[in-house]
Formats: structure tokens, sequence, C-alpha cells
């Protein structure tokens, strides 16, 4: 018998009590400080809205006066009440607690500790994300917060789960940054493939050509989901799947992102799909061009790409300036062969990827099958 079954049969075999969470917490909301006093120079303290509350840290800073009650410690438990309703410990220093953010914290470690609070609370509040994330944004109510029924079994079998947790919580992580490490070693890799492959020497005098001699741009269509919704294809515009519907204008094409663009701005995407007007494919108009090997070469060059973009807060792609862009000709069976050997290293690397994913999904699935048995407490009868 584990030293929790043992607490549990010693005091409290026959349940335990619930309690709102309103009854056993303190929830402080974040107030509406003005935007009109926010900064990115460091003058103030940072304020940390929905954004920061995952990440741990705030770029942004309030000089504005406040009241003290707001200020924000290391450690503090935030959860964010919009959108994704992440719960995470904040370790991003002092700072401002703004509205849509909320700290909750034990009103009492002699009834419930935070740290028992924290990992009951957190797959509760993701199940409320999933349930109500049909809307366009999810919102988290006070009335939901505060009405929240918790287990309060006695606080020495709180501390055993609090340290079980913190341990397979360890484990866990250590064991995803090992895989996310292995990710980018294989991302590293596969790109230094590509840029040897595609990269030339001058003695190997190949011909240079602009992207405007040897291709023509083919602009996606603008689409409404309200009117073009269905089920059949999806609809990309510079970015991922953003719906679905019944007709499709592209089959198995390179996307090049047009507007709001990021520095991953090339994408290739499988059969047939709808493209937004927020996007653009290409066709090869010169014979000695294979245009698989122009899809690889501008995916090796999405920094260059992406520093063909407005330099305003949405970057949106200059055609002109793209279009100016040299690309190797190397004869076509060389092409070819390039394109051979990307695809095959491609292949191994994606296949390696999935095998990651999949481990870390199933850890992933340990930790909640962990926590769910750790946390689950039958209630005593009144």
């Amino acid at each position: 018998m584990s030293r929790l079954s043992e607490l549990i049969a010693e005091l409290c075999p026959d349940g335990v009590e619930y309690k709102t969470l309103a009854a056993v917490a303190d929830v402080l909301y974040g107030a509406a400080f003005r935007s009109a006093l926010f900064n990115t120079d460091g003058e103030g303290l940072p304020v940390i809205r929905i954004r920061d509350v995952l990440r741990g840290y705030s770029e942004t800073f309030y000089s504005g006066e406040y009241e003290q009650k707001y200020v924000i410690s290391d450690g503090d438990m935030l959860l964010g009440m919009d959108g994704n309703f992440n719960l995470r410990l904040w370790s991003g220093g002092k700072a401002l607690l703004n509205q849509r953010v909320c700290r909750i914290s034990t009103k009492d470690d002699a009834v419930v500790l935070n740290g028992f609070l924290r990992y009951w609370l957190q797959p509760v509040f993701k199940s409320y994300e999933g349930a109500i994330s049909h809307t366009t944004v999810a919102h988290m109510s006070a009335r939901v917060i505060n009405r929240l029924r918790i287990p309060v079994p006695p606080v020495e079998v709180q501390r055993e789960v609090v340290r079980v947790l913190d341990e397979y919580t360890a484990a866990h992580d250590e064991l995803v940054r090992k895989l996310e490490e292995e990710t980018a070693l294989r991302e590293q890799q596969l790109s230094l493939v590509r840029n040897q492959l595609l990269t030339f020497s001058e003695r190997e005098r190949v011909e240079y050509k602009t992207l405007g001699e040897v291709i023509v741009l083919c602009f996606g269509e603008r689409i409404t989901k309200s009117k073009s919704i269905g089920t059949a294809y999806p609809v990309y515009g510079g970015g991922g799947e953003s719906f679905r519907t019944d007709n499709w204008n592209r089959e198995d094409k390179c996307v090049v992102s047009r507007f709001a663009m990021s520095e991953q701005c090339v994408r290739h995407v499988n059969g047939k799909f709808w493209l937004m007007d927020s996007g653009l494919t290409f066709e090869a108009i010169d014979s000695r061009l294979d245009e698989i090997y122009i899809e690889k070469w501008l995916s090796a060059n999405q920094l260059k790409i992406y520093a063909c973009s407005t330099k305003s807060a949405q970057r949106n792609l200059k055609t002109d300036l793209f279009l100016r862009l040299r690309i190797p000709v190397p004869p076509l069976e060389v092409q070819r062969g390039i394109v051979r050997v990307l695809d095959e290293y491609t292949a191994a690397h994606d296949e390696l990827a999935e095998q990651l994913e999949a481990e870390r999904e199933t850890r992933e699935r340990q930790l909640s099958l962990v926590r769910n048995q750790l946390l689950t407490f039958p209630e005593k009868a009144a």
C-alpha cells in the first residue's frame, strides 16, 4: 500500500468534504488599466495580459498609477479568462494584473494547499475550455469560477498528492524537454542538408534567374465562412486551415503567404483545397525549371521572402520585391536529383517527428491518468 493510500485509509476512509472555490480561495480579478499608458520602453511595471500567462513574462509596461493589491509576484497562480484557460505560476517578476486575468490563492494553508489547488484546477479549467470553445472566443466568468466545487481532504493527504504529482510532473517535463531538443536537432539537420544542396559555388557556374523570369503568380480568391461553409475541402490563406468548404480551386500546391506573414511563410498543401486571397501559388513558365525544385528553393529561403514584406505591424508581401529574388538554375537532372534527396530526407525527418510526437502524447496521457487518479475523492455523506 502506498503512503497516500495509508493516509486516506487513516484520515478520510469515508470520503472527503467538497467546498466551493469561493469558500477556500481568494480570487483577485485584474484591473482595467488604461491602454494609452502601455509602453514597450520599460517605463513602470510589466502588465500581465492573457497572452502573458502561458509564457510567464510580459514585454508591455504600464506607467500609470495603480493599487498595490494588483501587484503580482513570482509563484502567484494566474488564470487567463479568455480563449485558452491557461493556469500557470507566474515567473516574470513583479508585475501588474490586467483585466481578464485573475490570481487564485488559498485562504488558509491549514485547509487547502496552493499546490493541491493548482493541480486540481488545471484539468478543470481545460475541460471548460473544450466545452465552450464552440464560441468565437471562449470566456470564463467569475460566477463559474466561484461556484466550482473542490474536494478538501486533510492537509496531510493534500501534501502527499502534491509531492507525488511534483515528481511525476518533473519527470514528464524533463522527457518533453529532451524530445523537443531531439526535434530541434532533426530540424537543424534537415535545414543544413537543404541549404547545402541548394547552394552553388562560383566554380559550378550555375545561371541565376529572378523569380519574375521563371514563374507567374496565381492569387487565391476570398470567400467568407458565413456564405461558403462546408465539409469537403479545407480553406487556406497564408497560414493553416481556417474552415472547410464544398468547393476547391487548388490541388497539391506550394502556398506562399501574402498577408499577415510570419517567418514561416511557405508550405505545401496536399490534395484539393480552397486558397484565399491571403495566399498565392505559382506556375513555372521556364521549361528549364522543375516546379518542385522551385518549391524546395522557396522553402529554404523563407527568411528572404519574409524580408520582402512591408515593415508595418501586419507584414504583407511586396510581390515586386518577391519576384526580384534570384534563384539558381542548374541543369534539370541536377534539380530533380536535389528534389529526390530532399524528399528522402524530409520523409525520414517527418517519420521521426511523428514518433517523437506520439511519445510526447503518450507521456501526456500517462500524466493525466495519474493526476486524475490522485485527485479523485469520493464525497463524504452529509
